[in-house]
C-alpha cells in the first residue's frame, strides 16, 4: 500500500493501464467477507486502502477522468468497470447504478451492433484483441452490475432497434 496516494494522471493514455483494479475490488471484497483481510492486512493497509478507493472514487467521478467516461471504444468499457467497482466498494450504490446502467445505454447500445459487431473495435488494425479486450470489459461489467451496480441487468440488455439492437450476447455469439 505504499503508492496508496497515487491516482492516474488525467486522460485516456495513462488511465487504460488501471483496468486491472476492478478484479483488485472483487478480491478485497472476498477476502473481507472470508475473513482473510483481517489475517493478511494490518488496520492502517486497509484504512489506506479504502481511503485510495474513496478519493479514486471522487477522481473517477470528476472532471479529471471525463475524457475517459466520453471516449466509445474499450477505454470507455473499462472506465465503467472501474467506475462502478469503487463506487460500489466505497458503499456509494447510487453511483454504482448509475456506472450500471450506462454499461446499457453508452456501451452496449453504442458499440454493438444486433449482429454481435463491435464496429468502432472492428475498424481498428488489430481488430479481434480488440473486440476481445472490450467484450471482457463488457462482460466483467455485467457481472459486477448484479452486485454492485444494485442489481442491473445489463447480461439480458438489447439495445433498442433505433440504436442499434445490440447486446452482449450478441457480441459474444459473433466472436
Amino acid at each position: 500500500m505504499q503508492q496508496c496516494n497515487t491516482l492516474p494522471r488525467p486522460g485516456h493514455v495513462c488511465f487504460i493501464g488501471w483496468t486491472a483494479l476492478a478484479g483488485m475490488v472483487v478480491a478485497v471484497t472476498l477476502l473481507d467477507a472470508t475473513g482473510e483481510a483481517q489475517i493478511r492486512w494490518t488496520a492502517q493497509d486497509r484504512a489506506c486502502f479504502k481511503r485510495w478507493i474513496q478519493d479514486f472514487e471522487v477522481y473517477v467521478s470528476g472532471s479529471a477522468a471525463r475524457g475517459e467516461r466520453d471516449m466509445t471504444n474499450n477505454h470507455g468499457s473499462w472506465f465503467d468497470v472501474d467506475w462502478m467497482g469503487v463506487a460500489g466498494f466505497a458503499g456509494n450504490t447510487t453511483t454504482a447504478i448509475v456506472a450500471a446502467e450506462e454499461v446499457k445505454t453508452r456501451r452496449v447500445a453504442m458499440q454493438v451492433t444486433a449482429n454481435g459487431t463491435q464496429w468502432i473495435e472492428v475498424e481498428r488494425t488489430n481488430s479481434v484483441s480488440y473486440c476481445i479486450y472490450n467484450l471482457v470489459a463488457l462482460t466483467r461489467a455485467a457481472d459486477m452490475a448484479a452486485s454492485f451496480g444494485a442489481g442491473v441487468d445489463v447480461w439480458s440488455y438489447v439495445a433498442p432497434t433505433s440504436a442499434g439492437g445490440g447486446s452482449i450476447r450478441a457480441a459474444i455469439d459473433f466472436m
